[in-house]
């Protein structure tokens, strides 16, 4: 020691010597005296202001409770008015009479029920407007309701444009609940039912759930004047009435929401609720008040209050005593000890011994005793280290100057790797962050401390116990390295991903000391991988799910249902009606946009728990999730079905679309996802031979009846290699001489064991495969090689056509013309003796169809619309098309000689042509 500190310490001795002195056991008797009581009275103003704070919550937990029962209930009386206005019109007759706005009727069929309702369901106006919002028929109580005719004209006309049901609330001299339903007949808005109902009884029934004294407030001036106050209604009148008004006056204005007060009269204490009633006509503000006596509850809580302040002082004065008892001989024996303590300070280590000598037997009575032996020990190894410590400088001087050159080694690769290090001082519980670890962050150096929660603290909540629980099986041993990804928080409040490799290092024993590691941002790593993973199970057009992620989503819930009786759930199936023609006619563009809303209102047709998933082109799955019947997924579906029904507006157009729609259910104990999903297909295509816009039910015969249409689809892939297909010769003869003017072929299949084959059992299986054009091109080259036999046995001078009937996927193969050419010069047949017959939807507003008929009938063959009448094309298109020959269906033909209209019809058609 130098003899500067020596000095220094003799001089602190001197002025402590000559202080005042006061022993150590009156300074904690002092101190702990004083700390008492501090407790006591913070814990006194702690228990007063709780206090204050719980009457106030529990006012407050009061009020928002009557708020929910009193929306509740009103809801409630929505709810059952709005189901009797629903019923009310399936009354006999009474949707016709009201459709006929025949006044008259209508009173003598609802008159019957007018009294029952009035006794039963408390209805106390019920009116029947026309669709103009003319009155047809009314009926009221005695008891004026507040609507006037101004207003339910209003009414009556949003109920007309929403086609909605509409509730609404109104008061006047009373308050009122109303409900507006439209009344729909022969598919359209022939009238509006609006009922009424009084108010008065939903105070009794939120008297019966509260248990409190209810009350209608009525005002007559505006919402924030206090004067004109009016109570309408008002349980326990005499007694609550004076307390409702000395609330009033207290709160003074009553702001247009929800407020509550507390107001001591007559020895009891109660807690009085202003609720404002939503009023439609805005013309008298009204309030619900509610009245609750919590005396009890309040004189529990302040006694509560006063027993917890008895027991504390108690503990407290006890505390103190026995601290005392506790202290007073050990600090005397600690005063005599610390006398001689201060010599270590002044090297004098001699002298301390000597100090300290006592008769061996005393040592080790008691820890004042081992405190003197640990003062001797302490004397001999101070001596000792003194003289290591100049050694020790000298060595801790060269070691300093080899980490300076570490450091500056390990700095350098730190900044090369541009990573975040972090090393934890496991024993002393602190943790050391790069600059360029909390930069990663966003935070300077000195926002971020050292302790390990700054790191954890800052992780994803749904990461946080992932990483915890890693690095503690590090430290235990339980993994050779630590590595977590985790979200870490920024400065400015976002979340970015980080990977963080770690190794620790234990002591002799194997205690771990220190951990170290390192922090890799990998944030756009972790978002390609998103929405690689996004990508993989999504639509890329529509967002929606896609196939693989519906199958998953059906295995879930086929394993729910197989573990629960109860579960039942539903596949729609449904695809685009006409969407070929939208998309062919208005190009991919407006198709695509025409997906995306589809795909929109498919979502706002669900619920969120359900998938609505896209499988490619215009086909869509819908999995509805925990249905309770079949009459709740027909409700589904016909929404489905009106929604889509609604008109786009694509390229500037207006497009209507429809759904044809296939169901499945999984009662039916599928086992596959994929079966399940391949009923409802089938049942869809059921849909859709039904015509647009419809839904079917899948039962077990429409799949064997699919099983049989691809047994049919096989052999006829096998009856197009062993040539079974023949053509027959249809003569069509010329009605003003009767000649012979051609024939018409028509296709056959002589199957090998069914025998002869009409067309309409395999033409449609045809047509929804890739056969089509295979049978297409077998009847054009049987016909050419007919034509080519007729004209060796007859000579070059036969002039008959032969009609061909042309596919609209024949009419779109690019190269068509070039391979018919092929075959007339192959049989040696003029384009005039064919005439290619077009299905009229094939050609309907797509230019390209008559873009390309123009080049066949350059070439010099003739055409002709099949079944004319049965697509959507007007009669002046007629003109546009480059055609020889109009053959009109047969549902008009064949009805001539028993309607005037087909006559009609058929006559102008033939004029048109």
């Amino acid at each position: 020691m130098s003899a500067a500190s020596r000095s220094a310490g003799k001089d602190y001795q001197a002025s402590v010597s000559s202080g005042h002195f006061l022993s150590l056991k009156w300074k904690a008797l002092l101190i702990l005296s004083i700390a008492l009581f501090a407790i006591n009275f913070g814990y006194f103003l702690f228990s007063q202001n709780n206090l204050h704070d719980f009457e106030q919550q529990q006012r407050q937990t009061l009020m928002e409770r009557e708020a929910q029962e009193l929306s509740g209930l009103l809801s409630n009386e929505a709810d059952s008015l709005s189901q009797f206005g629903e019923i009310l019109p399936s009354l006999p007759n009474l949707r016709e009479a009201i459709y006929r706005q025949d006044g008259e009727a209508v009173r003598q069929l609802f008159e019957p029920y007018w009294l029952s309702l009035q006794l039963d369901v408390n209805i106390s106006m019920a009116r029947f407007y026309a669709a103009n919002g003319s009155l047809l028929a009314a009926w009221e109580a005695p008891v004026a309701l507040g609507a006037g005719e101004e207003t339910v004209q209003q009414w009556i006309q949003q109920v007309q444009q929403t086609e909605r049901p509409l509730s609404v609330q109104a008061c006047a001299d009373n308050c009122a609940q109303f409900v507006l339903v439209p009344i729909l007949a022969h598919g359209e808005n022939s009238g509006i039912l609006l009922l009424g109902r009084s108010l008065g009884n939903v105070l009794l029934g939120l008297q019966e759930v509260t248990g409190a004294d209810t009350g209608l407030l009525l005002k007559k001036n505006s919402l924030h004047d206090t004067q004109g106050l009016r109570i309408a209604a008002l349980s326990r009148k005499k007694q609550m009435q004076p307390i409702v008004e000395q609330a009033a006056q207290r709160l003074g204005r009553l702001a247009g929401q929800s407020t509550g007060i507390v107001i001591n009269q007559i020895g009891h204490t109660w807690a009085v609720s202003f609720h404002p009633l939503n009023n439609a006509m805005d013309q008298r503000p009204a309030y619900l008040v509610i009245v609750r006596d919590i005396t009890a509850s309040i004189q529990r809580i302040e006694k509560a209050g006063n027993e917890s302040k008895i027991v504390l002082l108690a503990g407290v004065l006890l505390a103190e005593i026995l601290l005392l008892l506790i202290l007073w001989r050990p600090l005397s024996r600690l005063q005599s000890t610390a006398k001689s303590l201060p010599l270590l300070a002044e090297s004098r280590f001699s002298t301390l011994r000597s100090a300290l000598a006592h008769d061996p037997a005393r040592y080790l009575r008691d820890e004042f005793d081992q405190l003197d032996s640990t003062a001797l020990d302490l004397s001999y190894q101070l001596e000792s280290l003194e003289a290591q410590v100049f050694e020790q400088q000298r060595v801790l001087a060269h070691q300093v100057e080899e980490l300076d050159a570490e450091r500056e080694r390990f700095a350098l690769a730190a900044k090369g790797a541009n990573d975040g290090l972090w090393d934890w001082n496991i024993r002393l519980g602190e943790v050391y962050f790069s600059p360029r670890w909390k930069q990663m962050s966003g935070y300077v150096e000195d926002e971020i401390g050292t302790q390990l929660q700054e790191w954890l603290n800052r992780i994803h909540m749904d990461d946080r116990e992932r990483v915890k629980l890693a690095l503690q099986s590090h430290i235990d041993g339980d993994t050779p390295h630590f590595e977590q990804e985790y979200r870490l928080l920024q400065h400015d409040g976002s979340y970015r991903w980080m990977l963080s490799r770690g190794l620790s290092i234990a002591d002799s024993n194997g205690v771990p000391m220190r951990m170290s590691g390192s922090q890799t941002d990998i944030h756009l790593r972790k978002k390609a991988e998103e929405q690689l993973l996004h990508d993989a199970f999504h639509d890329a057009l529509t967002n929606l799910p896609n196939r693989a992620l519906l199958l998953d989503r059906m295995g879930q819930a086929l394993l729910r249902a197989g573990r629960q009786n109860d579960y039942l759930f539903a596949v729609l199936y449904s695809d685009l009606d006409r969407f070929k023609v939208i998309n062919d006619s208005l190009w991919h563009y407006a198709g695509d946009q025409l997906l995306i809303e589809v795909a929109t209102r498919l979502q706002r047709c669900v619920r969120p728990a359900d998938t609505v998933a896209r499988l490619g082109g215009d086909e869509f799955v819908i999995l509805l999730d925990g249905v309770k019947d079949l009459h709740e997924v027909k409700q589904i579906a016909e929404r489905i079905t009106r929604e889509i029904s609604k008109p786009v507006e694509l390229e500037g157009r207006e497009v209507f679309t429809a759904l044809s729609t296939g169901i499945s259910l999984s009662d039916m104990e599928y086992e596959k996802a994929e079966d399940m999903l391949r009923d409802a297909d089938t049942a869809m295509y059921h849909a859709k031979k039904q015509g647009e816009s419809r839904y079917q039910i899948f039962d077990p015969s429409m799949h064997e009846e699919a099983l049989a249409m691809m047994q049919i689809e096989a052999d006829l892939r096998r009856g197009l290699e062993k040539d079974e297909l023949k053509l027959h010769y249809q003569p069509i003869i010329d009605l003003k001489t009767g000649d012979l003017a051609g024939f018409e072929a028509l296709v056959r299949w002589f199957h090998p064991e069914r025998g002869l084959l009409p067309p309409v059992e395999f033409i449609p299986i045809a047509e929804e495969s890739d056969l089509m054009i295979q049978v297409g091109d077998w009847v054009l080259t049987s016909a050419c090689a007919q034509i080519a036999k007729w004209r060796g046995k007859l000579g070059n001078d036969v002039d008959y056509t032969v009609n061909v009937n042309l596919d609209s996927r024949h009419l779109m193969q690019d190269g068509f013309a070039r391979h018919i050419h092929a075959l007339l010069m192959r049989y040696e047949v003029k384009p005039q003796q064919l005439k290619l017959e077009i299905l009229e939807n094939a050609i309907v507003d797509n230019d390209k169809s008559i873009e390309k008929l123009q080049q066949l009938k350059d070439m010099g063959f003739k055409l002709c619309i099949d079944d004319f009448g049965t697509g959507y094309s007007s009669l002046s298109y007629l003109h546009r098309l480059p055609i020889d020959t109009v053959k009109i269906d047969r549902s008009f033909v064949s009805r001539m000689d028993k309607r005037e209209e087909d006559v009609a019809i058929v006559k102008t058609i033939v004029d048109s042509v």
